[in-house]
């Protein structure tokens, strides 16, 4: 199975570095001032989770 990228996005103003991240296949968004390990957990808990449900639902309507 393989998906695209999460997408990070600088926010500007505040006193730390704050990052928006977002994936193409949920609506979900999610701040982090650690993109890399915010695109790890935003793809793990919730892209790659519905694409393995949605896989689940596909064998199931195939095999009947």
């Amino acid at each position: 199975m393989q998906t695209t990228k999460a997408r990070a996005k600088w926010l500007k103003g505040g006193n730390y570095p704050m990052w928006e991240l977002s994936h193409p296949d949920t609506r979900v968004k999610v701040w982090s001032d650690r993109p890399h390990d915010c695109a790890a957990y935003l793809i793990h808990t919730f892209v790659l989770l519905e694409q393995i449900e949605g896989r689940e639902v596909e064998k199931v309507v195939s095999a009947s």
